[in-house]
């Protein structure tokens, strides 16, 4: 992975650690941290250097969530998982490193990670305030948005589910597949 900020902690880890790197293509690298919290856990980020998901694109985030996802099935399919904490680190306030990550924890019954925390009691006109405004914002980005749904799509999508398995989905599953593989390796 090449440091696109020299001063960033986990750009130079994996610069200097590339056995750590399981999976990397031209947007987004997949690697083990350098101190893992249980077996299997993985860190999926951007090649670009962002400190805040909101920097993205629409289309680098969506990228980033879908290599993730492709992980966490990887991780489900060769540990036998039975859930994932899927846990975005964004901004500086985790640590002073200020790259936007994902960490895929796989999750067994009783496996010792307490990831619950005690909820604040916050005074109702608090928490109305921010549901109506958030509520507004939603409201005028979904509005934005909306095109009406036209037949001829409905049915080229209907055709398109009846067909063998896509190029997209091939893919997908080969990227899951590669994962499976070099996991089984890497893992302790």
């Amino acid at each position: 992975m090449k440091a696109v900020q020299n001063s960033c902690p986990v750009c130079a880890s994996f610069d200097a650690k590339k056995e750590r790197i399981i999976y990397a293509d031209e947007e987004v690298v997949i690697a083990a941290p350098e101190e893992p919290c249980v077996s299997g856990h993985l860190i999926v980020l951007s090649r670009k250097h962002y400190g805040l998901f909101e920097e993205m694109s629409d289309a680098e985030a969506e990228n980033l969530f879908f290599t993730t996802s492709y992980a966490a099935s990887a991780i489900f399919e060769l540990l036998g998982a039975q859930g994932t904490n899927i846990i975005l680190n964004n901004g500086d306030f985790f640590d002073d490193s200020f790259h936007c990550r994902l960490h895929v924890i796989p999750r067994k019954v009783d496996d010792g990670l307490n990831f619950m925390w005690t909820p604040r009691q916050l005074p109702p006109h608090e928490m109305d305030t921010v549901a109506k405004q958030l509520e507004s914002d939603f409201r005028l980005c979904a509005s934005a948005e909306e095109e009406p749904e036209r037949e001829e799509e409905h049915l080229e999508q209907e055709e398109e589910e009846d067909k063998p398995m896509s190029s997209s989905k091939k893919k997908v599953q080969s990227v899951v597949d590669y994962l499976v593989k070099h996991l089984k390796d890497r893992l302790p």
